[in-house]
């Protein structure tokens, strides 16, 4: 998956099927496109790299990038029969995803007297096959290393974000898109992750303890070596997850509240199971090779006392 480079400049341009110029009741000034679904960016010489994002996740990142002042933008569309062009100062949008309707107020007049006569001349008429180009951001490092103690991040659009090393003890992160995340030895305990998409993130040792991920997407996530203590899993999916040498002492992994398989083909060699709860966790295909059992409750509810692993009637593999 393509990434922006640190340090580069970075362009976007969208397509929309149809378009529409407001005035509000304050005088300003509003582009509404229909038919929005993903942002192209690309960058700047010399890099010449490209990709393609939601429009969520532009949005989502607009102060980080856009910090010091907002960017100037250019739309190309067709009123009637003739093509027309008009540049201006674009401001943060918003991101309807059902109706796929990007809006944002716009400025022509900071560019000159003539752009501003175009856009009031266009105001409450169809525009057709627009084009929208915004220049330019720079691209930083990302959020390696940051302290995000308590942060409030529900639904927060962060995938392929860098948490490396993230201070997030106690962050709201509920509904996050956080696919592709790299969020190696970030501090997560008592995080609360409830519905979040975590799907190939990479949660190398992570300190999960007490973190809240019931009906949380972790397919293929790397959580080798994770700290998943006390962690609630009611129906997360963890189907192809890496779990090796990870420690589940205590953690709640049923999947009583979700009917898909939440630990199909995981991997769980040498984990940590003392006490976890598995009931109705489906394992099939998981590779269970030297982890550690300790009054473990099995999928089908009975407890193992001791140190022996659940059998496989218990798993309910038989």
């Amino acid at each position: 998956m393509a990434k922006p480079p640190a340090g580069s400049s970075l362009l976007f341009g969208a397509l929309a099927d149809s378009g529409r110029i407001k005035q509000r009741k304050n005088g300003s000034y509003r582009m509404v496109l229909k038919g929005v679904d993903e942002i192209d960016w690309f960058t700047d010489r010399p890099d010449r790299v490209e990709g393609t994002w939601k429009p969520q996740k532009l949005i989502s990142q607009w102060e980080s990038f856009f910090e010091t002042s907002e960017p100037n933008a250019q739309a190309s569309f067709k009123v009637g029969e003739e093509r027309e062009l008009i540049t201006f100062e674009m401001f943060k949008p918003k991101f309807n995803n059902k109706k796929q309707r990007l809006s944002f107020k716009i400025d022509a007049g900071i560019i000159n007297n003539r752009e501003s006569d175009l856009v009031t001349g266009l105001k409450g008429k169809a525009l057709d096959e627009v084009t929208l180009f915004i220049d330019d951001a720079l691209v930083d490092d990302g959020l390696y290393s940051c302290d995000l103690t308590i942060a409030g991040l529900s639904d927060a659009y962060l995938e392929d974000a860098n948490l490396t090393d993230a201070n997030l003890t106690d962050a709201r992160l509920d509904g996050a898109y956080l696919n592709y995340a790299n969020l190696t030895r970030a501090e997560l305990s008592d995080a609360y992750l409830k519905n979040a998409t975590l799907t190939n993130a990479n949660l190398n040792y992570a300190n999960l303890t007490r973190a809240e991920l019931s009906d949380a997407d972790l397919t293929r996530a790397n959580l080798s070596y994770a700290l998943l203590k006390d962690a609630y899993l009611f129906g997360a999916n963890l189907t192809g997850a890496n779990l090796t040498y990870a420690t589940l002492h205590g953690a709640a992994l049923t999947g009583e509240y979700m009917p898909y398989e939440n630990l199909n083909e995981a991997n769980l060699p040498g984990a940590n199971l003392t006490g976890a709860n598995l009931t109705y966790a489906t394992l099939n295909g998981a590779d269970l090779t030297n982890a550690i059992w300790g009054n473990t409750i099995c999928p089908d509810g009975t407890l193992n006392s001791g140190t022996s692993p659940c059998t496989a009637e218990q798993l309910n593999l038989a």
